[in-house]
């Protein structure tokens, strides 16, 4: 797959907000365009994401210094491959907190890696108030996703100036509407988005459930997913001398 070297960065405020199951599109994404992404699930309690990609993810533990350099480290490496970060609502402060302290963007920009922060807004005030300061705090691509699964925002959310800075930000995605029915079979561990795509799925019990039923979801997901890479892809990069100068 064509495009630049990017790092995608998952995060909400509050849990079961969808972070886990974009992560994995993502990854599921990279992997049916032939790529090998770099898999980090930060949540070493659950490790929901590790559960879907057991041999390729790591999980790590930011409260410890081995987990942090694992992170980082390999996130500004100079490799060729994409990187999907699922960054857990219990790691959210420690994660952005490093991410400042170790100038994380200038230096994953002197090896031409662009990362960009892919940020679920929930319903509430307090969730539009992070989302605004994520993207204020952090001079790199921020794409603001809706989850149809979480509804519409409540009356104080909407009225808030986050809420209203955010509603027009250019950059957004649409995860599209998931019964319940559809969210147990695609939560599970041994569904692959690709491999069912690839209509090499054959262990599943879909009696109640028509496989066009997933397959249209699994779509929809990664149309939005190949339209926002292709928007980020058209947006201008700072050359690396100047970002090199400021990280001097």
């Amino acid at each position: 797959m064509s495009g630049r070297n990017l790092a995608i960065i998952v995060v909400a405020l509050r849990p079961r907000s969808g972070v886990t199951l974009l992560a994995r599109a993502f990854a599921d994404y990279f992997i049916l365009s032939h790529e090998n992404p770099l898999i980090f699930d930060t949540d070493d309690v659950e490790r929901r994401l590790s559960r879907h990609f057991p041999q390729r993810a790591n999980v790590v533990d930011l409260d410890r210094i081995r987990g942090q350099m694992t992170l980082f480290d390999t996130l500004a490496a100079p490799v060729a491959e994409k990187r999907v970060v699922d960054v857990t609502h219990r790691a959210l402060n420690r994660f952005f907190g490093l991410m400042a302290e170790i100038d994380y963007l200038a230096e994953a920009r002197l090896q031409g890696i662009e990362p960009a922060i892919f940020y679920i807004a929930d319903r509430d005030r307090e969730s539009f108030e992070l989302g605004l300061d994520l993207r204020d705090r952090f001079d790199c691509p921020f794409v603001l996703v809706e989850n149809a699964y979480l509804g519409e925002p409540n009356t104080q959310a909407r009225r808030t100036q986050a809420y209203a800075a955010l509603v027009g930000h250019p950059l957004r995605m649409r995860m599209p509407p998931l019964d319940s029915l559809v969210a147990d079979v695609i939560s599970r561990t041994d569904l692959s988005f690709g491999a069912f795509m690839r209509d090499e799925v054959r262990n599943l019990s879909l009696a109640y459930l028509s496989r066009p039923t997933i397959r249209a979801w699994i779509m929809q997901v990664f149309r939005e997913i190949h339209r926002t890479i292709q928007a980020l892809s058209a947006m201008p990069l700072a050359p690396r001398a100047a970002v090199a100068t400021r990280a001097g």
